[in-house]
C-alpha cells in the first residue's frame, strides 16, 4: 500500500499486534471485573485466553493495569452491594423456608465479600479516634510513706 507521499503504511509487527491486543484484553479483564464478575470466572473464559498467573503477573508489572483494576474491584463490591437488594427481594416473594435459608446464605456471603473487598466502605469494623491524656499526682506526708513502710516492710524506716 501507498500512502499520499509514496512510502508505505506502517505495518504493526507481531509484537505490536500482540502489545496491542494484550491492552485490549486488560481493558476487557477490568470491565468484566467491574460488571461483578470473578476473575476466576474471567479467566475460565477461552474467550480472554490468559490465566491468573499472567493477570497476577500484568498487575505486578504494568502500574496503569495495576490502578485500572483496583478501580474495577471498588466497582465490583458497588455491583455486589446492589445485588443484596435482588436477593432480599427474592426472599421475600420465596415459596419454601428452604429458599429463604438459601438466600440468606447468598446474603450473607455478599456481605462477607464485601467486607473483603472494600472494607473502609462495606466492614463492620467501627473505629473510633480518641486522643486522651491523663495525669497522676499522689502526694503523700511523711506519716503516710512511715505508715505504709511498716506495714508492708514490718520495720520502722527512721
Amino acid at each position: 500500500m501507498a500512502t499520499a507521499k509514496g512510502k508505505k503504511a506502517a505495518v504493526p509487527t507481531k509484537r505490536e499486534e500482540r502489545k496491542l491486543n494484550q491492552q485490549e484484553i486488560k481493558a476487557k479483564i477490568c470491565a468484566l471485573v467491574a460488571s461483578g464478575l470473578s476473575l476466576a470466572k474471567i479467566c475460565s473464559d477461552e474467550e480472554i485466553g490468559v490465566g491468573y498467573s499472567t493477570v497476577f503477573t500484568w498487575l505486578r508489572d504494568d502500574a496503569e493495569f495495576q490502578e485500572h483494576y483496583a478501580r474495577a474491584r471498588e466497582d465490583r463490591a458497588d455491583v455486589m452491594f446492589d445485588e443484596l437488594d435482588d436477593v432480599s427481594e427474592a426472599a421475600q416473594n420465596a415459596a419454601t423456608a428452604v429458599e429463604v435459608a438459601g438466600l440468606r446464605l447468598k446474603a450473607d456471603n455478599i456481605k462477607w465479600k464485601l467486607a473483603r473487598l472494600n472494607a473502609k466502605k462495606y466492614g463492620d469494623r467501627t473505629q473510633i479516634d480518641a486522643n486522651v491524656k491523663a495525669e497522676l499526682q499522689v502526694s503523700v506526708t511523711d506519716e503516710q510513706a512511715k505508715r505504709i513502710a511498716r506495714e508492708v516492710l514490718g520495720a520502722d524506716p527512721s
